[in-house]
């Protein structure tokens, strides 16, 4: 805890002071008022709206698609979980600020004051009008707007490559790899990139022995590091991966299906490797937080 990791400096009674005087600002009621002003405005976002405006947000699902009403509520949740931290740590963030930036007399005496008459009608006060604040807050640009520039952005960076259909892109042919037991292991490995959250190096090892597009791999790094914060505030941390099984067709094409692990839930990864005649190369590449597609293989 921070707080602890302050005591050597502040002392364990300048820490106890400091707590006293954080319950006497009601910062943890003021803590829980943010949370549930920044959830109820987003409960009242107008994903329609956003949608109308960016078409590529929800990946081109549109109102009224079979995969509306699921893509939404997955938008929603989103929304939310960025309105979620960790409580306990703040706390202890704030009580071990107050410890170190105000001396023992000044935390005695603030905390004397709050409890005057004057203090309390102070705090009620603050407390209400910091709760009327958090629900005037109006982000300066919106979701679509912020998706928008991003994907510009994106774009722009892309756009300094060789562009699509040139010579070079022509020409570009990926390494294969000499066995199947190969084309696993790289996979392997780069599932271990992923769970650790190197996901550009992930996706520039698989670039290699892959004819996916540039863009297309760029776009899925994209995704993936926009996405990842809110990840990890719905599924908790990574805690590792599993080869779940290995598939073959022929003798020609080979299917490995990972699981990537988190607290409370499992997103499944999966690569195709076809053997041409100069080897193995990675067909394709794709992941999903629906792990009920492995009950239908």
């Amino acid at each position: 805890m921070y707080a602890l990791a302050v005591a050597g400096v502040a002392g364990a009674q300048d820490l106890e002071l400091a707590r006293q005087l954080a319950g006497e600002l009601a910062y943890e009621q003021a803590f829980d008022d943010g949370e549930s002003a920044c959830i109820e405005k987003m409960s009242a976002q107008d994903i329609e709206g956003d949608v109308a405006n960016t078409p590529e947000l929800l990946g081109g699902i549109q109102p009224g698609d079979p995969e509306w009403v699921e893509a939404r509520a997955l938008y929603a949740d989103m929304l939310r979980d960025g309105c979620l931290y960790g409580k306990a740590a703040v706390l202890d963030a704030f009580v071990g600020g107050l410890a170190q930036s105000l001396s023992t007399d000044d935390m005695r005496a603030l905390i004397a004051f709050y409890r005057s008459d004057l203090g309390v009608t102070l705090r009620n006060a603050s407390i209400s009008a910091n709760s009327t604040a958090y629900r005037a807050y109006e982000p300066v640009v919106g979701p679509g707007e912020a998706y928008d520039a991003f994907a510009e952005k994106i774009a722009a960076i892309l756009a300094r490559r060789t562009p699509s259909g040139s010579p070079a892109e022509a020409q570009r042919t990926p390494v294969a790899l000499e066995t199947a037991d190969a084309a696993v292991a790289l996979s392997d490995r780069f599932m271990q990139d992923i769970v650790k959250g190197r996901v550009s190096q992930a996706f520039e090892m698989a670039r290699t022995h892959t004819l996916v597009a540039d863009a297309d791999i760029g776009k899925m790094i994209a995704d993936l590091e926009q996405v990842g914060p809110a990840m990890a505030n719905r599924f908790g941390e990574s805690i590792g991966y599993e080869l779940l099984h290995n598939d073959s067709i022929g003798g020609s094409l080979i299917r490995s299906v990972f699981l990537h692990r988190f607290q409370n839930h499992a997103m499944v990864w999966m690569f195709v490797w076809y053997r041409g005649d100069s080897g193995w190369m990675l067909s394709t590449f794709r992941y999903s937080d629906d792990v009920s597609l492995l009950f239908g293989r």
